[in-house]
C-alpha cells in the first residue's frame, strides 16, 4: 500500500477517534460529577463525525470524477 493510501486510511480512521475521545470525556464526566451540562459536548461529537463523513464523501466523488472524464 502506498504512502497516500495509509494516510488517506489514517485520516478516515482519525475522525472516529477524536470523537469517540470527546464521547468518552463526555460520558466519564458525566457519570463522575452527575451534570447534564457536558451533553453539550455531544455536539461536538456530531460535528467531528459530519466533518468525518464529508471528507470520505468528497474523497470518493473525487476518485469516482477521475474515473468518467467529463
Amino acid at each position: 500500500m502506498p504512502f497516500g493510501g495509509r494516510l488517506q486510511t489514517a485520516r478516515r480512521i482519525g475522525w472516529t477517534v477524536v470523537a469517540d475521545v470527546v464521547l468518552i470525556f463526555t460520558a466519564s464526566r458525566i457519570w463522575a460529577s452527575a451534570d447534564a451540562a457536558m451533553i453539550q459536548n455531544l455536539v461536538t461529537v456530531v460535528f467531528v463525525l459530519m466533518i468525518g463523513a464529508a471528507d470520505v464523501a468528497w474523497e470518493m466523488l473525487v476518485e469516482v470524477s477521475r474515473e468518467h472524464p467529463a
